[in-house]
């Protein structure tokens, strides 16, 4: 379905603990490189599925009565929505310009497991950035716990994904949150430059080139 649309699956990750906009976790499709996402879970009436981007919002939410006649249509909806906002340059080109771990040039080849040292590593910057914007910035209490989902989320992959996948997923997350309008630009644009900064030696990279807010 996914290669019938024009996208690579490959880009594609299959999370069974997505946070979802009611602070629950479900399972999820998440487009890797802009943190966009597609979650799903079947209930005693049918199913439910929320999604990012909608038809003319950040996110959009539905009760669903049959996974052919009412989940697999909004699944292709969703990537019709996708495909519009990655084809829109103005907005997304200028937002990834902003993440120097986009811009980096690291091979297919580097895109080996983290050891158990570097998992920490990537943790505890995890766990600071959270301080650092908790401390720095007035963000209402949503704000600042999708921020908080996506960075524990980000906390879990370190066990599952390469390290190339990580940091594309690290960045297309805290794009994402810009994107779909949940958290200000100035407080990604200090996530990024503080976690590529302090991460940067892992992925064979000096320290990053994004200026400081």
């Amino acid at each position: 379905m996914l290669g019938s649309q024009g996208f690579d699956p490959r880009e594609f990750d299959f999370v069974e603990d997505f946070p979802t906009s009611n602070a629950t976790a479900w399972p999820a499709l998440v487009h890797r490189p802009t943190g966009y996402f597609f979650v799903f879970r079947q209930h005693q009436h049918g199913y439910w599925v929320e999604f990012s981007p909608g038809s003319d919002k950040a996110v959009e939410s539905y009760g669903t009565a049959g996974w052919d006649a009412a989940v697999r249509p909004k699944f292709l909806e969703w990537l019709g929505y996708l495909r519009r906002e990655l084809d829109a340059p103005d907005v997304w080109g200028a937002l990834r310009g902003e993440a120097s771990l986009v811009a980096s040039d690291v091979g297919d080849g580097d895109n080996e497991p983290f050891s158990e040292a570097e998992r920490d590593a990537v943790r505890a910057q995890l766990r600071e950035a959270k301080e650092l914007i908790r401390g720095h910035y007035e963000l209402s209490d949503t704000q600042f716990q999708a921020l908080e989902a996506r960075l524990d989320y980000l906390a879990g992959a370190v066990d599952r994904l390469g390290k190339l996948d990580w940091r594309e997923a690290f960045v297309g997350a805290m794009l994402g949150l810009v994107v779909q309008a949940v958290v200000p630009v100035e407080p990604i644009r200090q996530v990024l430059f503080f976690v590529s900064h302090g991460l940067g030696h892992l992925f064979g990279m000096g320290p990053a080139g994004l200026p400081s807010p």
